[in-house]
């Protein structure tokens, strides 16, 4: 079994992130996590950025899920905002607009699912479960 552990003792979390020019640390999510569509690669933070500007979203978490041709396909899950009529044809309306007016890589980050939840999974610790998710966007969308 692989170590967790460098041979100097640092453990290994498999975060990426960047430092900016002040050298601060911005941690900007889990290498695990980056979904590899075609040959794309996408972490899903900066797409779950993009569509948590979308009036009528409360939470977003994007997940990867199957798809025969590209590896993955890109599934956004939601939570709507209380009170709120934000359906999955708005977001992905949402979407479409905002990603085609990026450059041609966004274009490709454009999720092709998505999925309105009442919750997101949590693990033991309380913290959110992105693989969990996954699972379950991949069991909705009949994906298997």
């Amino acid at each position: 079994m692989k170590s967790k552990f460098t041979d100097d003792g640092w453990f290994l979390t498999n975060d990426c992130g960047c430092l900016t020019e002040k050298g601060e640390l911005i941690v900007q999510g889990r290498l695990d996590d980056v979904i590899m569509k075609g040959m794309n690669y996408f972490h899903p933070s900066w797409i779950e950025n993009i569509i948590g500007g979308c009036s009528g979203v409360a939470d977003v978490m994007v997940v990867k899920v199957p798809d025969e041709a590209l590896l993955n396909g890109i599934c956004a899950c939601y939570i709507p905002l209380k009170g709120s009529d934000t359906d999955p044809q708005d977001v992905k309306n949402f979407c479409r607009m905002t990603f085609t007016s990026h450059d041609s890589n966004a274009k490709t980050a454009c999720p092709k699912y998505f999925l309105q939840m009442v919750s997101f999974p949590v693990n033991k610790n309380g913290k959110l479960d992105r693989k969990v998710l996954e699972e379950k966007a991949t069991k909705l969308l009949h994906l298997l």
